[in-house]
């Protein structure tokens, strides 16, 4: 399995203290934006009250504009959501397919700082 495709916890078992630690905020953080969204942001939105829709702060009873542009591409999408969703898709695999034959990362030959010495006999006295 390559690096990128493991779970972030893998990273704990690294051996590098720098991705070890890379590996505890990639697998604490969306642990902690799940509950930050789960309990903070109700109790937020619960206290601040309509204030935070403002300057367009809803009202019961207010009928809303229907005519803006938004307005119209909801309408268009909600009308074919399936189509949209494979254009979307299309849309984003195009850019992403010129990564397919991207090499990340340097090659095992340019990983060593200095030059390997296998197959290569000692110098001695030079």
């Amino acid at each position: 399995m390559p690096p990128s495709s493991r779970p972030p916890g893998t990273l704990l078992l690294a051996s590098v203290p720098g991705t070890r630690g890379l590996g505890l905020a990639s697998a604490v953080g969306p642990v902690i934006a799940l509950l930050a969204v789960t309990f903070v942001l109700p109790a937020a939105l619960a206290l601040v009250g309509r204030k935070v829709f403002w300057p367009f702060v809803p009202r019961p009873g207010d009928t809303l504009d229907h005519e803006g542009v938004w307005a119209k591409v909801a309408r268009t999408v909600v009308a074919r959501p399936a189509a949209h969703l494979v254009g979307g898709l299309v849309l984003l695999a195009v850019p992403a397919s010129a990564l397919l034959g991207a090499r990340v990362g340097l090659s095992r030959a340019d990983s060593f700082r200095t030059a390997p010495r296998v197959g290569r006999r000692p110098r001695h006295g030079r």
